[in-house]
């Protein structure tokens, strides 16, 4: 009796330790792997590769061979939140954003997997299949438009046809513009926004660090609060401090550019490499022009400046053109040829001049200053017409 007895206890414990290692090892199943299955239906007996989107690059992780029927199955162990890829060729593939425990289905004709795959468990893919879907769609109407502008060309009203396309254009980016804001807004503690926030629409950037900086802070106070470990919101929250403190070296240079303050010396290298200084032209009305040769709004504007400055270079108005070129033949040869006939000078290095900072230039050339004869700051502008209105009023009571 007591053998039987001592024969039932161990089953007993044997069967509580079995099954305390199975609940050990469901709960590492359930918490750490991944499972994605389903149907391509046209991509039978062939390979899919399953990629991570890595911060800078894009790193194979497994890959599988689908059954006659199309069908495939991957079990991924996942280390943390993050981007991956389904592919089936280079150019044919769906991203997905995946969280430990998933298990997803997506099924698709193959032909082009990313536009018809239907999905099931998995609500970051979602967002990001929510938000290709939309991109896609207005990458289109632009392609139409780019097919109308080329097909206008020798047009006889090609001029009012290409305003119109410019037009529609404008539309849409706009209509881009405030889908991703409120992707952003709805989705604030998804990862799918870090995908969304950067995205571009063809080549043009949606949402600007600068201009729209707000809802790259916003996204990283939720996320690294969410994430505190993930390096995608990691990478995110490194990048979004640096523009901050950008933007506070920004703040600091407009304090000492404001109108009455002293403007700060240039010292540059003219065409012919005898360095002249901003300071010798003391006791003169100056304008600082900022531009570049590469740049066509600053060529577009030359004809204005010059005409402002033979009407009144008489009156003692001086120009210190500072260009932000890199080569310079080009520099050289667009002074010649748009007649600049004033102060040239350059370090020829382009955007990452230490001028750029010294006077704030913003991306987006042409920039003025006008100085009064003491050397103090009168008035900055990216608008000719703005500057002109200005040296009018000093000027022409002179």
């Amino acid at each position: 009796m007591n053998l039987i007895l001592n024969f039932k206890i161990q089953n007993i414990i044997y069967l509580m330790v079995l099954f305390l290692l199975f609940s050990c090892n469901t709960n590492k199943t359930d918490t750490s792997l991944v499972i994605i299955k389903g149907k391509f239906e046209n991509h039978k007996n062939k390979k899919i590769l399953f990629e991570e989107l890595d911060i800078r690059d894009i790193k194979p992780v497994d890959s599988t061979i689908t059954d006659k029927n199309g069908n495939f199955h991957f079990k991924i162990e996942l280390p943390e939140t993050g981007f991956y890829i389904l592919r089936i060729s280079k150019n044919n593939f769906i991203p997905l954003l995946l969280e430990k425990g998933e298990i997803i289905e997506i099924n698709s004709d193959a032909t082009q997997i990313a536009d018809d795959y239907v999905l099931k468990g998995s609500n970051g893919t979602q967002l990001l299949k929510e938000f290709e879907l939309y991109t896609k769609n207005n990458e289109k109407k632009i392609d139409s438009l780019g097919r109308i502008f080329i097909d206008s060309k020798y047009e006889p009203d090609f001029l009012m046809i290409r305003n119109s396309l410019d037009s529609n254009y404008k539309v849409i980016f706009k209509e881009q513009q405030e889908f991703v804001k409120n992707f952003i807004e709805r989705n604030i503690n998804s990862l799918a926004s870090l995908i969304v926030i950067n995205k571009k629409l063809k080549r043009a950037i949606v949402l600007d660090k600068e201009d729209d900086f707000e809802y790259f802070e916003k996204l990283d106070k939720c996320l690294i609060k969410k994430y505190p470990d993930n390096k995608h919101a990691l990478d995110h929250h490194i990048r979004v401090v640096e523009l901050k403190r950008k933007r506070i070296e920004k703040e600091l240079a407009e304090k000492k550019l404001a109108t009455g303050t002293l403007a700060p010396d240039i010292v540059l290298n003219d065409t012919s490499n005898k360095p002249v200084a901003l300071s010798s032209l003391n006791g003169k009305f100056v304008i600082i022009y900022f531009w570049a040769a590469w740049d066509a709004k600053c060529r577009q504007e030359n004809p204005k400046i010059v005409k402002l400055y033979n009407k009144f270079k008489h009156k003692g108005l001086k120009i210190y053109g500072v260009s932000l070129d890199k080569h310079k033949k080009i520099w050289t040869g667009a002074i010649k040829l748009d007649k600049l006939d004033w102060i040239q000078v350059s370090d020829l290095k382009g955007i990452n001049s230490p001028v750029v900072k010294l006077y704030n230039i913003p991306k987006d050339l042409p920039c003025f200053y006008l100085l009064n004869k003491e050397g103090k700051i009168i008035t900055k502008s990216s608008d000719i017409n703005s500057l002109n209105k200005h040296i009018n009023e000093i000027l022409m009571k002179m």
